[in-house]
């Protein structure tokens, strides 16, 4: 087989292969205990529809970062329909993933490696949950593949995609980027009009840590400078999976595991670890904002998937 034809040969087969994979996971989940409301987001997008529709329908700017609370009122909050879509999505953006790296794989364990990176546990995981990050990724996705007007959508699901712009930029506009926005936030602050230093800092020591089995150290004990430290240190801890040797929870084994998967892909299709300026800034910035580390996973995970796309439009 012409391993050039690869990508339009095999994206039926990804997209069912997505399908069946997505709901075995789910099913193994629910066999072991995980429900539909193990995260807690999950239950507000449910229960708290109408209320957050009502709001933003009243105060239309509402609509950005709050958009999937439309979709699940679309959908008669139905747990069973969310998860459904969620299924279907992740399944169209493995196809764009793969269409993309595919060219990039002219070898038989080249395409191994990307069929194991496009099905990382994590990624499994959050397509059977009622949660908005499979649709965040679908629009990062085609942002960094067709355009980059996608990152309406991705605004309109989630605030955050502000904080990944940085991965999107060349290292002369990522520059020009920190210092404007260094300029804004000091004359904001200075002027009292908004003070994004005092947001930045209370978020920093708030507590993120909302699992028992999430040990891995976020130096906050050493104050100040603890930030500065976790800032460093998860970056590093994140993009190799050293974070599994911080805590004993089987939980973390998988999350691993697709790190190293991703980090594998990048050197095997563009002989580089999966690195950038723009992507340590991201990761930089979370770090400091964010004090527990699943919720920092889960916040910066998707620049993972994002990555790899931006490599292969590059030609790197």
């Amino acid at each position: 087989m012409n391993l050039r034809s690869l990508p339009k040969v095999k994206t039926g087969i990804i997209f069912f292969a997505s399908l069946i994979l997505s709901l075995a996971t789910l099913f193994l989940e629910r066999m072991y205990g995980i429900g539909w409301d193990y995260h807690p987001d999950a239950i507000t997008y449910v229960t708290n529809t109408d209320s957050e529709v009502s709001l933003a329908m009243s105060s239309p700017l509402r609509i950005f970062n709050n958009s999937y609370y439309f979709v699940s009122y679309l959908l008669g909050s139905s747990v069973a329909l969310l998860i459904s879509l969620n299924v279907i999505i992740y399944s169209i953006t493995n196809c764009i993933v793969f269409k993309t790296l595919a060219p990039k794989a002219d070898s038989a364990i080249k395409i191994f490696i990307l069929i194991i990176f496009i099905f990382t546990p994590y990624r499994l995981h959050l397509s059977t949950v009622v949660l908005k990050d499979t649709i965040l990724i679908f629009f990062l996705v085609v942002m960094a593949v067709y355009s980059s007007k996608f990152f309406i959508g991705a605004l309109l699901i989630s605030a955050r995609s502000l904080f990944y712009i940085p991965i999107f930029l060349k290292n002369k506009h990522l520059f020009l980027l920190i210092f404007a926005l260094t300029i804004l936030a000091f004359a904001l602050h200075t002027t009292n009009t908004y003070s994004i230093l005092d947001w930045v800092y209370s978020n920093a020591h708030s507590n993120f840590s909302f699992r028992s089995y999430d040990q891995v150290a976020n130096f906050k004990d050493y104050g100040d400078a603890g930030i500065l430290i976790r800032a460093l240190v998860w970056p590093f801890l994140f993009l190799t999976g050293g974070f599994i040797f911080f805590s004993s929870s089987p939980l973390f084994f998988p999350l691993a595991l697709g790190q190293v998967a991703v980090q594998v892909l990048s050197i095997t299709l563009f002989r580089k670890p999966l690195f950038s300026l723009g992507l340590f800034v991201c990761l930089f910035f979370f770090a400091i904002i964010i004090s527990g580390f699943t919720t920092y996973f889960r916040y910066v995970f998707p620049m993972t998937i994002i990555l790899p796309l931006i490599f292969a439009r590059a030609g790197k």
